[in-house]
């Protein structure tokens, strides 16, 4: 019977862990899809004046500004998340981590 290999790749380990928040840093863009159907793009600059800590806390606090504006409540939120920018810290913490235990265990010698 042959082994069949998963997939490992940073995206899909990612898929697999339940996230709570998403720091602003790693979101390369948020739409705000309206019950209306318009869609309301923040990107770049309007992700970097977010002071939030939580993206969600930020969507709930113009939740209520967007509906009067645009004269439609919030249907759905599209957040996509830049991997490469995320996959790269991941991996230095890792190995700053890794890094200071084979620090720590090199002392017997």
């Amino acid at each position: 019977m042959p082994i069949k290999k998963k997939d490992r790749s940073f995206q899909n380990i990612v898929r697999e862990i339940e996230i709570d928040q998403v720091p602003v840093e790693y979101i390369d863009t948020l739409t705000v899809v309206l019950e209306n159907g318009d869609r309301v793009l923040f990107e770049g600059e309007d992700l970097e004046d977010i002071e939030a800590d939580n993206i969600v806390s930020f969507i709930m606090a113009v939740a209520d500004e967007m509906g009067e504006d645009y004269g439609s409540n919030i249907s759905n939120i599209e957040i996509v998340v830049n991997y490469a920018d995320l996959e790269q810290d991941v991996s230095e913490k890792v190995n700053n981590l890794l890094n200071k235990k084979n620090d720590q265990s090199d002392t017997s010698l």
